[in-house]
């Protein structure tokens, strides 16, 4: 145009305005360019209900979507109020918005009231803290487009804008809720109204210090669409925020990798797990490694986020030992859906239960599982050698005696603080498309669910179920996984013990044997099974010459595992599946 060009910026709009001057100067071009936005996206997993008509945004091992982008509608802005004192009497009739039209008899003027407050918004806000300030944003109304089954009290994007504005107190509560909300929308039930707060946890990790003599921390870990966030609360002081530069499909990726290279009944040489332990190790662990070493902490609670639930935490590995060495760790689905009180469990009486053979069903037999039972739970004297079986005061049931009748007539005589339950547990998928927990009894298949309807444990909650040969279908899909995460739950125990994978009996029987011996000196369950893993990392306790040996017992082992001598059980694939889900206490 052979124009002249210069731009200028209204500093009161933030526009830019373009000028072009032609040949002849009383002639002048501009265009004012309004000011664009930058969105405000949020990512949901597929463990949320996508939006209405959502695209696909990339792809899984699966071929199932890693889950949506959505946008989060911004908020509209928080009114001012003005002081009393300085609002002149005329104060209506200056504001334009809210003025009565103009007609030829003008309404009267209404005497000056105080300024409206805006009606409370149904859904409860997070309390507010002097550092950093409440903000508006947390007020405002769930955005319309991230439904769920019912109606929620936090939504995804309401947790991702106060993680944006670095308010970990605020973010605890709500992370708590939405988790306890991916639960109760999985199935379909209101399982708690507790609210949880950072004094809350505070005060809990307090008195599991004084009554258990264990330094506690609890870890939220939320997948993010570019990021992870770690929120670590602590006994003292106010919550950990870090976030992690790691985008939720390569964050997904490597736990697929991770568990698919421990479940499979691999060489004991092979070492291809060992990559991917040590990548998630730093996305997880080390951004908060100071803190913990600083605190002392000994124990390691995880309340994990979808795709992150299945996750074999005993075998990360920072180089040079696995985390089970150094921590003893817990999941828990949330801190509402969990039982925090503390008990011990040195005078428990335990109830085992166990089938060697699935006439019913196509199973495998478990040989294993007639010593299993001797092993665990039996008649015991007070003077009884510590390293003779069994190993704890109780009755044990095996075969036809295995029914749902028998364990509801055992529960009711007497209240067994422990239930350890030897038989095939699977997660198959029903007709609305979940993955439930699935024992295999002697003369039926029985769910988690129909357990806990039924009331076995109308007595007194359960401390701890054992399921010692758990096959949860690893990675197969977000069912699954909160078939296996929600355990605890949905069986109505207070803590449940089980396998993210299926281990050969005789590896189930070697860690389960040392499991309960370490269970009758340490004081909390996680530092049980923790002794009983390292035992074997270690590989302080072998199978020889048809034997199972300990540092103080051995097992003739029966005809169906021999061909398991002189194995080697010090590989992950023997010890990391087995995970406390529920109160590690």
């Amino acid at each position: 145009m052979g124009a002249k060009t210069t731009i200028t910026l209204n500093p009161e709009s933030g526009t830019n305005t373009f000028w072009w001057e032609l040949s002849d100067p009383n002639k002048k071009i501009s265009i004012e360019l309004p000011v664009i936005e930058k969105p405000n996206l949020a990512f949901i997993l597929p463990s949320e209900i996508p939006p209405e008509n959502a695209p696909l945004r990339g792809s899984s091992l699966s071929e199932k979507p890693d889950g949506w982008i959505v946008e989060i509608p911004k908020p509209a802005p928080a009114p001012v109020e003005i002081p009393v004192a300085a609002i002149e009497p005329n104060w209506l009739a200056n504001i334009r918005q809210i003025a009565p039209p103009t007609t030829d008899s003008p309404a009267p003027i209404p005497a000056p009231a105080p300024a409206p407050i805006p009606a409370p918004i149904p859904a409860p806000a997070p309390a507010p803290t002097p550092n950093p300030a409440p903000s508006p944003l947390v007020q405002n109304p769930i955005p319309a487009n991230i439904p769920n089954l019912f109606p929620s009290e936090i939504s995804r994007s309401l947790v991702e804008q106060t993680l944006n504005q670095n308010n970990a107190d605020d973010a605890v509560s709500q992370i708590d809720k939405l988790f306890e909300q991916d639960y109760e929308n999985a199935y379909g039930e209101n399982f708690t109204d507790q609210k949880v707060d950072v004094q809350y946890l505070r005060e809990t990790l307090k008195t599991i210090k004084e009554e258990t003599g264990k330094q506690a921390v609890i870890v939220y870990a939320i997948v993010r669409l570019d990021q992870l966030s770690l929120v670590l609360v602590v006994p003292d002081g106010p919550p950990i925020l870090k976030n992690i530069p790691v985008t939720s499909k390569d964050l997904l990726k490597k736990v697929a990798e991770f568990q698919r290279s421990l479940a499979k009944p691999n060489d004991t040489e092979d070492r291809e797990y060992l990559s991917s332990a040590q990548q998630l190790y730093q996305w997880l662990i080390a951004p908060l490694s100071k803190d913990l070493e600083a605190l002392n902490v000994d124990t390691l609670v995880f309340s994990f986020d979808a795709g992150l639930r299945q996750l074999p935490l005993a075998a990360l590995h920072d180089g040079n030992q696995f985390l089970v060495e150094k921590y003893s760790l817990g999941s828990i689905p949330s801190v509402s859906l969990t039982n925090t009180k503390y008990q011990s469990l040195q005078n428990a009486q335990v109830l085992a239960m166990g089938a060697s053979e699935f006439h019913h069903t196509d199973k495998d037999p478990l040989p294993g599982v007639p010593i299993e039972l001797s092993a665990i739970a039996g008649s015991r004297t007070k003077s009884q050698n510590t390293a003779a079986f069994p190993l704890w005061q109780g009755r044990s049931f095996l075969n036809e005696n295995f029914t749902l009748e028998n364990l509801k007539k055992q529960r009711q005589q007497q209240a067994f603080e422990i239930v350890h339950l030897a038989s095939h547990a699977s997660f198959p998928q029903t007709l609305n498309g979940r993955k439930e927990a699935e024992i295999h009894l002697w003369n039926r298949s029985l769910s988690l669910n129909e357990f806990r309807l039924v009331k076995w444990y109308d007595r007194r909650q359960v401390e701890l179920l054992v399921l010692s040969a758990c096959e949860s279908a690893i990675g197969d899909d977000i069912a699954a996984e909160m078939g296996f995460a929600g355990l605890a739950v949905r069986s109505g125990v207070k803590s449940a013990l089980a396998s993210l994978w299926k281990v050969k009996d005789v590896g189930t029987l070697t860690l389960m044997t040392e499991f309960y011996d370490h269970l009758r000196s340490e004081n909390i369950k996680a530092e049980a099974l923790r002794k009983a893993q390292i035992a074997m990392i270690r590989k302080q306790i072998v199978i020889k010459n048809g034997q199972l040996q300990g540092a103080q017992r051995s097992i003739d082992l029966p005809d169906g595992l021999k061909d398991s001598a002189n194995s080697d059980l010090s590989h992950p694939h023997f010890w990391a599946g087995f995970t406390i889900i529920g109160s590690p206490w």
